[in-house]
């Protein structure tokens, strides 16, 4: 444990001082001078708030992942080492997509900051289909590999069956994940922080918390598995409202509208 945490963090240095070079080395016209971040504060601060999901979802991932093992914790470590193992499958879908969806972001920005409505659309369009069916076929496979999988990390009979267990139950909706995290996305992309923030706080927090004890209280460790399906089918519903809401007639910049 405590090598793949010094890993983790050499990871991250290594990759900054890679960054940095790349800035200061390369043709690039990106500057580290905080000067240039500053000469117009309102459009700094509009950018820089942006993060704010991204930073709120890894703080809540942390939290709930505390509560998760503090609660778990009351069926044995076992239960804790299968629910981490078991939980390692939707995540590998969960890091594709959103990848996915984060790296199709400033082309939303662009397109709905100009008021290009159709363009907007076939954007979204795609990367809604390119998400959903990667997301699909990740789980497929995952759903395929679960002994492998679970396998990589442990070798007990007993905690096998139990983390490909959890496996099938958290795989239930990952297929669907995209349509979550385009959602997300477009909110940042259109400037929405506040919206954003509701959806990763919603899904990694106000959910999942009174979620878990709710379903370990009435349910026992059987409900605490189902707690990911139930929290991402609502974030997953909601994030699709919002962007079909946003997307309705009338609600693009009006400034900058054009048509072609």
């Amino acid at each position: 444990i405590k090598g793949a945490a010094i890993a983790t963090v050499i990871g991250n240095m290594l990759a900054s001082v890679y960054y940095v070079v790349y800035i200061y080395r390369s043709r690039s016209e990106l500057s580290l001078n905080p000067k240039y971040a500053f000469e117009v504060p309102v459009a700094f601060w509009r950018v820089a708030v942006l993060g704010v999901p991204n930073a709120v979802s890894t703080l809540l991932n942390s939290l709930t992942g505390t509560i998760s093992n503090h609660i778990l914790m009351g069926y044995g470590a076992s239960a804790v080492v299968a629910m981490s193992v078991g939980g390692k499958a939707s995540m590998i879908v969960s890091m594709v997509v959103m990848g996915i969806c984060m790296g199709v972001q400033p082309i939303i920005a662009y397109n709905y900051g100009a008021g290009n409505v159709a363009r907007t659309k076939e954007v979204l369009t795609k990367i809604t289909v390119v998400s959903v069916a990667a997301g699909a076929l990740l789980t497929v496979v995952c759903w395929w590999q679960r002994p492998a999988i679970a396998g990589l990390f442990l070798s007990d009979p007993a905690l096998l069956d139990q983390s490909v267990q959890i496996m099938s139950i958290s795989l239930i909706t990952t297929a669907f994940l995209g349509f979550y995290y385009v959602g997300l996305n477009f909110q940042q992309a259109a400037g929405n922080a506040g919206r954003a923030v509701v959806l990763s706080v919603l899904r990694q927090g106000i959910l999942y918390v009174p979620a878990i004890y709710l379903m370990n209280w009435s349910f026992g460790l059987e409900g605490v598995y189902w707690v990911s399906v139930i929290c991402d089918t609502i974030s997953i519903i909601l994030a699709v409202g919002l962007l079909l809401y946003q997307m309705r007639p009338g609600t693009l910049p009006e400034s900058s509208r054009c048509t072609s």
